[in-house]
């Protein structure tokens, strides 16, 4: 499955780094670097905000360490993620939610099969059925991959979830029929020990190996996501929207918060709708509670995804085709 070239229209735009980000004199958290040192020092260049393409029809993004992947015209197309020429990665393919690793792209295919595509162009292989009433499905199944940790993938197929392995094997239920949640899944976060997911008002979280359903969070939920193995979410709180965390002891608050779903994380800050601006837009928010900064205030979020200093999202106007870009972190 050898990439070629993909004619496309590219437009960037430009934001300045300093009005987004404020100026620094040195990466954030990087230590101090002393003027008469003739040590070779590399340091890595900031994020740059880009726009990577218009006019995606199903909200299907994937990032990784050197790609964004997207769907474009009934293929998925690749870009180098700090910008460059457009390749089809994978041809006549059509998917409402892929993920992807440094190793495959996986989706689930218009048979029913979970199927992997390898990065380095090879041919893409089937791993097995994800659909629970066997493959090829007999009617629309609604089944798609939903989210990833470092060796399983989350299938939701309408309200239910279940797991496979990334090499493959049987599908399996998290939970079965009667014994959890029925209601189709806003946000599905995962991690290598459990898979969790909300809708408007519940938070359930499953560790895989168990089929036991917990209820982790009830109340008015914005989105969710999972950073260094811990669960963070917006929740509102007399018309107020909280940042919270799970621990041992119980929902821990963080206090208020403008930054709203879809969320996104890296180790030190959440990143979503930025709610205190009145066209939209992207904000800030620190895991340890505090102000809120607004990075841009031209898109509101559809989907979002952070990746080490930049913020990838797609935007557009509902039921329109979608603009997908990013932004300095």
């Amino acid at each position: 499955m050898t990439p070629r070239p993909y004619a496309v229209v590219r437009v960037c735009f430009v934001l300045l780094l300093c009005a987004a980000c404020g100026a620094r004199s040195q990466l954030d958290g990087a230590p101090a670097i002393d003027a008469g040192s003739t040590a070779d020092v590399f340091i890595a260049p900031p994020c740059q905000a880009l726009e990577y393409y218009r006019g995606i029809t199903a909200n299907a993004f994937a990032v990784t360490s050197d790609w964004v992947y997207f769907e474009a015209g009934g293929n998925i197309v690749r870009e180098p993620k700090d910008g460059g020429e457009q390749t089809v990665f994978w041809q006549n393919i059509y998917a409402e939610s892929f993920v992807a690793d440094d190793a495959y792209l996986y989706l689930v295919d218009s048979q029913g099969q979970l199927t992997r595509a390898p990065t380095d162009g090879s041919e893409p292989e089937a791993l097995g059925c994800a659909v629970v009433q066997g493959c090829p499905p007999s009617v629309d199944t609604d089944v798609a991959v939903r989210a990833q940790s470092a060796s399983y993938l989350v299938i939701g197929q309408g309200g239910r979830m279940f797991v496979m392995n990334k090499t493959g094997g049987p599908v399996q239920p998290l939970y079965y029929l009667g014994d959890g949640p029925t209601t189709p899944p806003a946000y599905v976060e995962a991690d290598d020990t459990r898979a969790v997911w909300s809708t408007t008002e519940h938070i359930f979280a499953v560790p895989f190996g168990t089929t036991k359903v917990a209820t982790l969070y009830t109340g008015s939920i914005g989105g969710i996501f999972l950073s260094g193995g811990t669960l963070y979410w917006t929740a509102e709180q007399k018309k107020v929207w909280h940042l919270m965390h799970a621990s041992t002891s119980g929902p821990v608050d963080l206090g208020a918060t403008q930054v709203g779903a879809p969320l996104g994380a890296n180790d030190s800050a959440a990143y979503g709708e930025a709610l205190s601006s009145d066209g939209g837009g992207i904000a800030r928010s620190s895991l340890a509670g505090g102000v809120t900064t607004t990075l841009t205030k031209i898109d509101v979020p559809v989907k979002l995804i952070v990746k080490g200093a930049c913020v990838y999202y797609t935007t557009g106007a509902y039921a329109q085709p979608l603009i997908l870009r990013r932004v300095p972190g």
